[in-house]
Parts: structure tokens; sequence; C-alpha cells
């Protein structure tokens, strides 16, 4: 699928993926999340996974961020947008990747 969606992209062409870890606090735990409860973590893969499969098909500059909520702005994800404290809120990151 990402081999298609590259020869679709013009040269040097971005394509931009969020995601959820499949690796959560609470999921580990065993518990429902309060703050991501839909969430079945067990359907979705790491960002490194993702890093991967992107570069397998052709991309570069593969860049993983780690998101935050957004109503903190950009202070919020100074201190927020990071592994350690997505793997307690959200695990939610954003890959970017461009066409080789």
């Amino acid at each position: 699928m990402f081999t298609k969606m590259k020869d679709l992209l013009s040269a040097n062409g971005r394509i931009i993926i969020t995601d959820s870890d499949r690796s959560n606090f609470f999921n580990d735990l065993g518990f429902q999340s309060p703050i991501m409860h839909t969430i079945e973590w067990e359907k979705h893969q790491s960002p490194k996974m993702w890093k991967k499969m992107l570069e397998q098909a052709g991309f570069d500059n593969v860049i993983i961020q780690w998101t935050s909520p957004n109503r903190w702005g950009r202070l919020g994800n100074i201190f927020l947008g990071n592994r350690l404290i997505a793997y307690f809120l959200f695990s939610h990151f954003r890959l970017e990747a461009t066409k080789r």
C-alpha cells in the first residue's frame, strides 16, 4: 500500500500518518484507558514499525513526533510531546516521510 502511495506522489512528495502506539500504560496494566477508552490497542502498531514499512516502500526522512493535547498549544507540546508522557496519556504519534 505504501509503495502505491509513493508512486502517486510527485518528486519530494510527503506523506503524513497519525496513529496511536499499541503500547499504553493503562492497557499494559489490563485496564481500559480513562482518556482513550475507545482505542483497541492491539490493532495498532508502534511508530518504529510504521517507519520500517515506509522505508521499505522507498520513503526517506521519516520523522516521528509524539502529540500532546492541542488545547495546551506549543507549551504543552514542549512538555508533553514525548514518548514517555504519550505512554501515560494518548500514545498518539505523527509520522512524516518524503518520497525518495
